[in-house]
């Protein structure tokens, strides 16, 4: 197995903590700007539908996200497969983040 294989998962490794502090600094404690949260890790946000707080399970699960999206790409065979299952993983993305602003509990925030 060698590092080059895996040149995406471990990019998208590398960029989990960085945006993860972003996003909570953003977040002020609570008290600030979810938004940016919510675009980045909207895996880790999807229970904001039905509930007014956020989940541990669901936010280990946005923290794992990016890593798995960079295994999805880096396991594509040819770089047109690579390249449209890239695009597949960013619009599910937009469509989650999308989803979980506009059906968000109204008790949150």
């Amino acid at each position: 197995m060698k590092a080059t294989e895996y040149k995406w998962t471990i990019r998208l490794t590398l960029l989990t903590p960085i945006l993860a502090l972003l996003s909570l600094f953003l977040m002020g404690g609570g008290h600030g700007w979810y938004a940016p949260a919510i675009f980045l890790f909207p895996t880790g946000m999807v229970n904001l539908i039905w509930e007014n707080q956020l989940s541990t399970a669901f936010l280990k699960l946005g923290l794992v996200q990016y890593p798995l999206y960079g295994l999805l790409i880096d396991k594509a065979g040819s770089l047109k497969l690579r390249n449209k299952r890239a695009a597949i993983i960013i619009m599910a993305q937009l469509v989650l983040a999308i989803l979980v602003i506009s059906l968000q509990s109204s008790d949150f925030r």
